[in-house]
């Protein structure tokens, strides 16, 4: 009768238990090593997010004092010359942003640099159940995605729907044209 090569190993380690226990002691070990490296990975990643984002809030903070300064001496935002030099030089020196952009109070662009995030669009994705990630894609193709899901979704049927209503309204409006035509005559 052949013996299986497992059957084999588990009768040594019946025959020699200090070694049955130093291998389950190495089994629990290695198990504890992987769930540490698990936890500083997740540390670590957390930490590069709290980073960045610090990084990120320097720079802003920094391009928003050029231009309030700017604005301290009397320089009307609308005609703030340089204005897309400034935020040139602010996105170009700080690693990992895409893009800067001036806004007035009513969301008008004043100046921009990079490509602007579509944030209606980006916010009817996310209500959606989907967040586009820009590590993993440009903000021109998470703007083409985000618009898309949009429009599929919702501007569709929306822009169907208002024609019927023009289409309702045109139909009564004849109606009441002829009526109104008739009780003339």
């Amino acid at each position: 009768m052949r013996s299986e090569p497992i059957q084999v190993v588990l009768d040594g380690l019946r025959r020699r238990p200090v070694l049955e226990v130093t291998l389950a002691c190495l089994a629990v070990l290695l198990l504890a090593q992987a769930l540490i490296g698990a936890l500083s990975l997740s540390a670590l990643n957390r930490l590069v997010v709290d980073t960045t984002a610090d990084r990120v809030e320097v720079v802003a903070r920094r391009v928003a004092g050029n231009i309030e300064n700017g604005l301290r001496l009397g320089k009307p935002l609308e005609q703030y010359f340089g204005l897309r030099d400034t935020l040139h030089d602010g996105v170009a020196r700080s690693r990992g942003v895409q893009g800067a952009a001036v806004l007035l109070a009513d969301g008008q662009a004043v100046a921009a640099e990079g490509e602007l995030p579509n944030f209606f669009c980006i916010g009817w994705q996310a209500a959606k159940g989907q967040t586009p990630d820009p590590r993993q894609q440009s903000i021109a193709a998470i703007n083409q995605t985000a618009r898309k899901t949009l429009d599929d979704e919702f501007m569709t049927g929306f822009i169907a729907d208002i024609a019927k209503a023009i289409d309702y309204s045109r139909q009564r409006s004849n109606k009441s044209r002829r009526k109104a035509v008739d009780a003339l005559r």
